[in-house]
């Protein structure tokens, strides 16, 4: 009664100081001290006129739940209480750090981020809005905004939730924008994730983009003619377009993943593990699937910090540091386990935290005519036009064009250019006589007088007009070939004495369908002397008639070595003694490839072998073959073909093989090993007949007994391979024991 006394009084008092406050000239003395009197507050039960039993109907009858104290921070509080009340979760706002490159992303970035409850039920639900804005390291901007739903289940501290966003990015060449969704379940032993990025509008943009032009000009018609210094046919020009275009693409896709906590060292402290796969894709890339595992450590309730390994075959295997602060932060208001469980409601959204893109580069062709016209054929070896100095000889001189022709061979190889691209090319004319003459680096000198061939870009193998007219303009002269030159269809008959065709200590030469006749002792028709590199003589009709004269000579020492050396299809006629038809002789130097094949070789001199190989001072051939000769020897103590080793040279694999020896001086065929290394024969389909007297079909001789100096393919059935007729052996000291039958060589 007296509780309710003294609110009466107060509300009196309150009534007082109002008509004081509305019109303070009615206010008389006696009022302002009854109001003063009023507004001192009693200090005592006694002076506010209250006992203890008028205050005790008006206090609870239970008291108020609140929330326990742990005795330290290590210690939860009873999670089983029903009177545990759960706070509401506050705003969170925060930075972080992520580095690059990662999915979909170069360049690292950093974030602010902030985490908003829009409604809540503390201990039940929240409606929130998460928003980050981005920036990488390059200045592109970007973010993202999510409006998300938690339920929170007390009984089982779970976490359910989803959320809807959208991502907008700056990739410094566009800006692309995607909607988001995700769903996720924080449970007390596990965590699981799913979200999903759909990009919106333009998913494929071109950013780049570069053409280049190539102008070319294709042959029309088939028919070569020459004009000017030119090799030309109509042709058509053309226009190559190549177009080389970049695009950027968004991908669309999912991720998900599953954690658990796998160490705690406070009540906020924690460090959790996490495994999960993502797809990505777009129209212009097939889709992929990646594999991404992290480890998430929560510092305290302010830091974080993580790593992530992820893998797939668009971006490769990457890396990726993150650190974030958050203020206030998880377990800032209470580390109460209920309100700790509560509070995972509170947390930012782990999701891709920016809009994924990729590049792909693409390239078109497109070929347009630009017009007609003619075109000159180019030389495939350097792809420049092919450049004749025209020579009509014994005629007006001109400035070597088709339409004006050089008059002598000396005047077209004076004007060529050294380039790989000249041809001398020679018509007969009046032919009065070319005297000897050098070819030039780099330079072919071909006449008329044959079918001439050249390769070109246009139309592969090219016939020359005017060639095979049958005239060989003739040479009264030795030839001498420089490096990398070809020397084709003359008739060469040089003073007595004198070499017709000569390369000497250069490389890369070419000697064919010439005619070569000599005279005088120890003139050879057509001598290689040192030549490196590539050696070919094709087609020559060679005659010598005289002691010592070879029709081709090869010889080499120890500065030089040749890959390619090929002797095929030579006529060749010797008469003299020692006048060889084909002679290679070898001084400390190497072969590697060997082959003389298809010549027609007749010698009448003693001891003028057919075919003759003389290796000695270590001098070496890898592979040597000798095959479809046709030889003839009448001289005494002339063999048809004779190969012998000195001086530890070898003949890795040798090849003897369809050669036709109907008569031969001495032996068919001679092979003679004194101190050279073993030599592995193949000596099949040879017809060899009628030996000269004292020689036989085939002899093996050796000076060195005690080594195995000989495997031969097939040697028990020599007979029966070569169609011999009656074939004798002769193993001049040379046991059983010092030959081997083979299967194969090396």
């Amino acid at each position: 009664m007296r509780f309710l006394l003294m609110l009466i009084s107060r509300v009196s008092l309150l009534g007082g100081l109002s008509l004081l406050l509305l019109n303070p000239a009615h206010a008389t003395q006696e009022t302002i001290q009854n109001l003063d009197a009023s507004l001192r507050s009693p200090r005592t039960l006694k002076e506010a006129n209250l006992t203890a039993q008028d205050l005790t109907p008006l206090l609870p009858t239970q008291p108020t739940a609140v929330e326990p104290t742990p005795a330290d921070a290590g210690t939860p509080a009873d999670s089983s209480s029903s009177t545990f009340t759960y706070r509401p979760l506050p705003p969170q706002v925060g930075a972080s750090f992520t580095t690059g490159p990662g999915v979909g992303y170069e360049s690292s970035f950093g974030s602010i981020e902030g985490f908003v409850p829009l409604v809540q039920t503390p201990g039940k639900e929240i409606g929130y809005v998460q928003g980050r804005l981005n920036l990488d390291t390059a200045a592109d901007p970007g973010g993202n905004l999510l409006l998300g739903y938690r339920a929170f289940n007390p009984a089982t501290n779970t976490v359910l939730g989803g959320y809807l966003g959208f991502d907008i990015r700056s990739t410094g060449n566009q800006t692309v924008s995607q909607l988001g969704a995700g769903i996720e379940a924080i449970l007390p032993a596990v965590e699981l994730r799913l979200n999903g990025y759909l990009p919106v509008g333009n998913r494929s943009r071109e950013i780049a983009s570069s053409s280049v032009f190539t102008d070319s000009i294709t042959a029309t018609s088939s028919a070569p003619r020459f004009q000017g210094n030119f090799l030309v046919v109509g042709g058509q020009s053309l226009r190559t377009t190549q177009t080389t275009r970049l695009f950027e693409d968004s991908l669309a896709g999912f991720d998900a993943e599953a954690g658990v906590k796998v160490a705690r060292w406070s009540p906020v402290g924690t460090l959790k593990s996490y495994l999960g796969l993502y797809y990505y894709g777009s129209p212009r890339v097939d889709g992929f699937v990646g594999v991404r595992g992290r480890l998430e450590a929560r510092i305290n309730e302010n830091f974080r910090a993580g790593l992530s390994i992820q893998g797939d075959r668009e971006f490769g295997t990457t890396a990726a540091v993150s650190v974030a602060f958050s203020f206030p932060g998880i377990g800032s208001s209470s580390t109460a386990p209920q309100q700790l469980a509560w509070a995972e409601a509170g947390n930012f959204v782990f999701r891709q935290s920016t809009v994924a893109v990729t590049q792909r580069r693409t390239t078109d062709i497109a070929t347009a005519s630009t017009g007609t016209g003619i075109i000159a054929l180019l030389n495939p070896a350097t792809n420049q036009p092919w450049f004749f100095q025209h020579v009509a000889l014994g005629g007006a001189a001109g400035s070597g064009t088709f339409e004006a022709p050089f008059s002598t061979v000396e005047s077209g190889l004076a004007a060529t250019r050294g380039d790989r691209n000249d041809i001398v090319y020679v018509q007969a004319g009046s032919n009065p006589g070319i005297p000897a003459f050098t070819i030039p680096a780099n330079v072919q000198v071909l006449s008329a007088g044959i079918t001439q061939q050249i390769q070109t870009v246009q139309q592969g193998l090219t016939p020359l007009p005017l060639s095979g007219s049958g005239i060989l303009p003739g040479v009264t002269g030795t030839v001498t070939l420089g490096n990398n030159t070809t020397l084709a269809g003359f008739n060469i008959t040089p003073p007595i004495g004198n070499v017709g065709i000569l390369a000497n200590g250069v490389q890369d030469i070419t000697i064919r369908q010439n005619q070569v006749a000599v005279a005088g002792g120890s003139t050879n028709g057509i001598q290689l002397q040192n030549v490196t590199s590539t050696a070919t003589v094709i087609g020559n009709t060679v005659a010598t008639n005289s002691f010592e004269s070879n029709g081709i000579f090869i010889s080499s020492n120890a500065n030089s070595a040749i890959t390619t050396a090929t002797v095929s299809d030579n006529i060749i006629t010797t008469t003299g003694n020692f006048a060889r038809g084909i002679f290679i002789v070898p001084n400390n130097s190497a072969i590697a490839t060997l082959t003389v094949s298809g010549n027609t070789i007749t010698t009448s001199g003693d001891f003028a072998d057919g075919i003759a190989l003389l290796l000695d001072n270590n001098s070496s051939i890898t592979t040597a073959t000798i095959s479809g000769n046709t030889v003839t020897t009448t001289g005494a103590d002339a063999n048809g073909i004779n190969t012998e080793l000195q001086g530890g040279s070898s003949i890795a694999s040798f090849r003897l093989t369809n050669n036709q020896i109907p008569q031969s001086g001495l032996n068919n065929v001679r092979i003679a090993n004194f101190g050279g290394q073993t030599i592995c024969a193949a000596i099949q389909g040879n017809l060899a007949q009628n030996p000269g007297a004292g020689g036989v079909n085939f002899d093996l001789l050796s000076g060195f007994p005690l080594v195995v100096l000989f495997r031969v393919i097939d040697l028990p059935n020599l007979n029966t391979n070569n169609n011999g007729g009656t074939f004798q052996y002769d193993f001049v000291g040379l046991p059983t024991a010092n030959y081997v039958n083979v299967a194969s060589c090396p």
